[in-house]
């Protein structure tokens, strides 16, 4: 038997690293192993010494806290505080979290975003350093309650933890320490420097509520009515006036539109047979008698439904007059010498009653109804029969053996008679009529007082102007009216024209009457409007808006107008404002302004200005105390001495300067 073959593969001969600096591993790269190793001693050397580095290649002298970021001088104490760029960012990260939680809002005025910027840490900085130089500790107690008034639960602040990964006493350290710049910062805005000035109150009211004195004259258009009128135009001129007039005023001479129409109605009631146009026209099957009757009084409550006071029987109510009387006087003569009691209360008194209401007419509103619809349904038959072509309906016909009433108008009516046509007339059909077309229905059948109405209209004249000799007269005052105001304001321009000569603008051209604003002693104005039988008021010293006595009733017409000129307002004074009609029409002013003087605030401020005026000037000095304590402003930035030595630097960056040129001999 042959021996046994030996079928493993031999092992290959081990390499021997004795000779290598660095051994590799069995079935490693050489090169990768290398790579990794070099990268984790990198960032070794990167977590243990790289403040250092930093702190070296900054200036920092190799401390781990960075180099100084900010620097300030206290303007009380005048001591020096820095801060560096570890505690910089460990405080922008606090103060990050203060923001999202309520306790800081930024200070950027054009911020868009609760973002902390590098003036934030340097305001709360300066603010956590007064609050200790005031003596401000934060307990804990006063943690809870300034929490508590923010409206923070516990579970908001467990919220909170989780939201910015941090254990609770953390986050009490954080909002603890923010807790005293922030009621520092509440004090500043709180306290005298935020208060209004008096004195800058009485300057402010006093520019807004200057005193004026105006001189006046007014003319009245009644007064000049007659005068017009004997310079009326000739008739043609005045036809001609009329016609350059509004559509509207036109409308004051034109005669009333007329119409023509067949009507059909009925008068509902016990003398009404219905029976001839139920049995044509039934109610359909279902209806429900009593909603057709409530929607029936709805709509005809105006006219069909109107409250009438109950009569009583004259005889009757005379006889209890007169036994009343004959008690009142046996009573006066037996208790004359009675003391009198007190006379009771009278009893509140009902609301005035217009209209029935449906619960005591139901049993009429539902018959009506019972007609009304059925008179709809006739309508609307007659109509459709009507649309066909060449069709021959005598629909008036068919009504009357229906046992209703029919009105032919043989002649064009104007709207206002048939308002007043007895039985069938009322202004709703009137106005119905007017608004139709020639040869159809009114849209529907129409409730008057009288009854319920169907109405077809054949003819309608478009309204025209009345006879000349009708309007003439009324014509005449119409323009002499408004003739005469145009005389008034002439008279008042006259006189100003007296006193002064209209100057002339740029161009040449005569100044327009809002431009000539002229100075017009007032002695000459006086005695201007005396040659022309004018009377010059005085209107003594007032504000703008002061009413006299303080009640706009005892406001004159010229008050109100005087009130309502804003130009008035701007004349210096001794400069008269052109003359102008009011807004009514009937007066005419011509206005000087006579002087201006400051209001006593002891006589006319009310207390509810001046609570306005507090409120005013404390919201503007807030609003200015929080742009002065902006870091970036000039107040800020001079008051405490602020440094940005980093700032500094990049801006004085040796790169950007020029270098200077090498000194050389001059020969």
């Amino acid at each position: 038997m042959t021996a046994k073959q030996n079928t493993q593969t031999p092992t290959p001969p081990t390499a021997d690293h004795k000779d290598d600096l660095i051994a590799v591993p069995k079935e490693q790269s050489k090169m990768m192993y290398m790579f990794i190793l070099a990268l984790m001693l990198f960032v070794l050397i990167i977590f243990t010494i790289g403040d250092a580095v930093r702190s070296a290649l900054t200036g920092g002298g190799g401390s781990g806290d960075g180099g100084v970021v900010v620097t300030w001088i206290d303007p009380v104490t005048g001591e020096e505080h820095s801060i560096k760029e570890r505690v910089f960012m460990e405080r922008k990260q606090s103060m990050q979290i203060l923001m999202e939680a309520g306790f800081w809002s930024p200070v950027n005025p054009e911020a868009t975003r609760a973002t902390v910027e590098d003036e934030d840490v340097l305001l709360y900085e300066v603010l956590d350093q007064l609050a200790a130089n005031s003596g401000i500790v934060i307990s804990d107690q006063e943690y809870i309650n300034t929490l508590r008034g923010l409206g923070f639960t516990d579970e908001i602040l467990r919220q909170f933890t989780r939201r910015f990964r941090m254990d609770g006493r953390t986050l009490k350290d954080i909002i603890k320490a923010g807790i005293r710049p922030y009621k520092m910062r509440v004090r500043l805005l709180g306290s005298g420097l935020a208060y209004s000035d008096p004195l800058a109150i009485e300057a402010t009211w006093k520019e807004n509520n200057p005193e004026y004195a105006f001189q006046y004259i007014e003319l009245k258009r009644e007064d000049y009515v007659e005068q017009a009128r004997a310079n009326a135009l000739p008739e043609e001129e005045l036809i001609a006036w009329l016609d350059e007039q509004s559509v509207g005023e036109q409308q004051r001479y034109q005669t009333e539109p007329k119409v023509r129409a067949d009507v059909v109605w009925v008068s509902p009631g016990e003398a009404f047979d219905a029976s001839l146009l139920m049995e044509k026209y039934p109610a359909p099957e279902g209806t429900d008698a009593d909603a057709r009757g409530s929607f029936y009084f709805n709509t005809a409550r105006s006219t069909r439904f109107r409250y009438v006071e109950p009569k009583t029987d004259e005889g009757t109510d005379d006889a209890a007059t007169d036994d009343a009387a004959t008690d009142d006087a046996a009573t006066d003569e037996a208790g004359a010498d009675e003391p009198v009691d007190d006379p009771a209360p009278e009893e509140p008194q009902e609301p005035a009653k217009f209209y029935y209401d449906y619960e005591e007419v139901k049993e009429q509103a539902i018959a009506e109804a019972a007609i009304w619809d059925a008179m709809t349904a006739f309508l609307e038959d007659v109509r459709t029969r009507m649309q066909v072509p060449d069709s021959q309906v005598d629909w008036a016909a068919e009504a009357s053996a229906l046992g209703l009433e029919v009105t032919k108008m043989e002649q064009p009516v104007e709207r206002s008679k048939i308002a007043e046509i007895e039985g069938w007339g009322g202004s709703g059909i009137a106005n119905q009529l007017s608004f139709s077309q020639v040869d159809t229905f009114v849209p529907r059948v129409w409730v008057e007082e009288g009854g319920l109405v169907i109405a077809r209209l054949l003819e309608k004249t478009d309204p025209e102007r009345k006879p000349w000799e009708e309007i003439q007269e009324e014509v005449l005052t119409h323009w002499a009216r408004g003739h005469a105001m145009e005389m008034a304001v002439d008279s008042l321009k006259g006189v100003l024209e007296f006193c002064a000569e209209r100057g002339t603008d740029e161009e040449g051209e005569p100044l327009s009457d809002e431009e000539w604003t002229p100075e017009v002693s007032a002695e000459d104005l006086r005695k201007s409007a005396g040659a022309a039988n004018f009377t010059l008021v005085e209107r003594p010293l007032r504000t703008r808006m002061e009413w006299p006595g303080d009640d706009p009733n005892l406001a004159t017409p010229a008050d109100r107008f005087i009130r309502g000129q804003p130009d008035l307002f701007e004349l210096e004074p001794g400069q008269v404002a052109y003359p102008r009609k009011d807004f009514t029409g009937n007066l005419a002013y011509l206005v000087r302004l006579n002087q201006t003087a400051e209001p006593d605030p002891k006589k006319k401020l009310k207390a509810q200005e001046l609570l306005a005026l507090r409120q005013s000037s404390q919201t503007d000095r807030v609003q200015s105390l929080i742009a002065a304590f902006f870091p970036k402003s000039d107040w800020f930035s001079t008051t405490f001495s602020i440094a940005w030595p980093q700032r500094e630097n990049d801006d004085a960056d040796p790169s950007e300067q020029e270098p200077e040129e090498p000194a050389g001999d001059s020969n």
